[in-house]
């Protein structure tokens, strides 16, 4: 497998802000993704499956900001930041025996390079440069307890030079009462070391690294069919997150929010009729610090409803219909109103090994605000439909 994705962007920027409030310039925004894979799986004695991948990936951000140094002076302020990395993974599974199945395996990441670079146009830049290597190593333990139970047990281990090490368990509890009906209870733990731009950032600032962000989940699930041709489920979820990575007061380096408890409810159904399938999901989520405030851009609320039908009877055109919506966020002391956008997708099926699609985006053009990525930023601005245009070759078979 391998992938490139290139996308540029032109941006209204104010050069000088406090003096000259009405000028604009262009600002450029730009990503470049490169990624390549190789995946192989082998059957090993009878019973067991092993399988082994490797890639490679690269990823370069880039922003031209115009910027007024002095009255009478302009330049570019270049921000681009470098990063390439090797993955590698090998898992091994298969039974113990009639009722006991195994899987065993092992991860590794290599940051080749980690590259922040500052620069006016015309200067030299500065640059930040970092490695690092990462492991981690994982196994999962399943049980048949009788023809309609299961329980699952699973431990995690990762390790980095910049973090040491962690380890994090999870099991998982499957009742299927009746043909089609299943009840999951599940319970874990998971982390996040801080990224190299937090790290850095605190670093630039003679402040210490934030600390692991961690989570300590419960979950509950049942899903049943409705009638002939449909389906519902619904889930619960509570999680307790504690040390959250924020930006300080001010924007001022990283620090470790206050504890986070998340609750919430999922619900969704399906139904198929001939030619044609109708979904809908809502999910309802409450978030609260330790102190009762609610934490940024977090909304209540979220819905989808997605309809899809067969135009002709050899099945080569179909069309699809979704709606998306999400409720009123807040954003620091600003509110976000809450939106509903409808999309389309046509999709040909020329031959088997062919396939050909039309989207749009926002059919309706509504004009929506979604969050910025820091606090203070102003809410980013949504205008008007995207097009985009899909051609899917499979090659052989």
């Amino acid at each position: 497998r391998g992938g490139w994705v290139d996308r540029r962007r032109g941006l209204a920027t104010q050069p000088d802000p406090e003096f000259d409030p009405q000028r604009l310039a262009q600002s450029v925004d730009e990503t470049g993704i490169r990624w390549l894979q190789s995946q192989w799986e082998q059957r090993v004695g009878a019973d067991w499956d092993l399988t082994l991948a490797l890639s490679a990936q690269q990823l370069r951000y880039r922003l031209d900001l115009p910027q007024q140094v002095t009255e009478d002076i302009e330049l570019t302020n270049r921000f681009e930041t470098l990063g390439r990395w090797l993955n590698g993974e090998a898992r091994l599974a298969g039974p113990l025996s009639d009722k006991h199945e195994l899987m065993v395996g092992l991860e590794w990441q290599r940051d080749r390079r980690q590259r922040f670079r500052f620069q006016f146009l015309g200067f030299d830049p500065f640059d930040d440069n970092a490695k690092g290597t990462r492991w981690g190593a994982f196994v999962q333990d399943e049980w048949r307890l009788s023809s309609n139970q299961r329980l699952v047990l699973g431990l995690r281990h990762d390790r980095s030079r910049a973090d040491g090490g962690r380890t994090n368990p999870r099991v998982a509890y499957v009742w299927s009462p009746a043909e089609g009906q299943s009840l999951k209870l599940l319970a874990g733990s998971a982390f996040r070391a801080a990224n190299r731009n937090e790290s850095a950032v605190n670093s630039a600032l003679d402040l210490e690294p934030p600390p692991p962000e961690r989570v300590q989940g419960l979950e509950a699930a049942w899903e049943a069919p409705l009638g002939a041709q449909g389906r519902y489920w619904v889930q619960a979820f509570s999680n307790r997150l504690s040390s959250l990575i924020d930006q300080g007061p001010s924007s001022e380096g990283f620090i470790a929010s206050p504890a986070l408890r998340n609750r919430g409810l999922d619900m969704g159904l399906s139904q198929r009729w001939t030619g044609a399938l109708l979904q809908g999901s809502l999910s309802l989520q409450r978030s609260r610090y330790r102190d009762g405030s609610r934490p940024s851009n977090s909304p209540r609320s979220m819905a989808k409803l997605q309809w899809t039908q067969t135009l002709d009877a050899a099945e080569q055109w179909r069309l699809g219909l979704q709606w998306r919506g999400i409720s009123q966020r807040q954003i620091g002391a600003r509110s976000l109103p809450g939106y509903g956008l409808w999309h389309g997708h046509l999709l040909w099926q020329a031959q088997a090994n062919v396939q050909m699609s039309l989207g749009i985006d926002n059919l309706s053009g509504k004009t929506y605000l979604d969050a910025p990525g820091r606090e203070l930023a102003a809410p980013v601005v949504h205008r008007g439909r995207e097009v985009s245009l899909q051609l899917l070759w499979k090659l052989g078979q």
